[in-house]
């Protein structure tokens, strides 16, 4: 279930997006950059320029689920707003790869 506040009242609401902790934006230009692709993928109308905000902590990879609000400028010059929210998913350390992945000397044993 989506609760969005009354931010994004009247937005049209885009489908969520959802990464695991390791693969998550870690900055505003990473969370914009998605947004962005979202509604070029969910408009009849390419994005022309976006505007994002949201409430609560910023994202940095944290765990938990983030609503963003988007102002956004179609290439026809209408204005439209959209509401998503961004789902950020617990990664397992012990079993992913790459830098994420914890590295335990034994006899010590990987706990996510």
């Amino acid at each position: 279930r989506c609760v969005y506040s009354s931010v994004s009242e009247g937005c049209a609401v885009l489908n969520s997006l959802r990464f695991r902790q390791h693969e998550a934006p870690t900055d505003i230009l990473g969370v914009l950059k998605s947004v962005t692709e979202l509604i070029n993928d969910e408009s009849a109308v390419p994005v022309e320029d976006v505007q994002i905000s949201w409430l609560g902590d910023a994202i940095h990879a944290a765990i938990g689920s983030y609503e963003i609000v988007a102002n956004v400028t179609h290439s026809d010059k209408k204005r439209r707003c959209y509401a998503t929210l961004v789902q950020v998913h617990d990664t397992n350390e012990c079993v992913t790869s790459g830098q994420w992945r914890h590295k335990c000397h034994p006899p010590a044993e990987c706990i996510n």
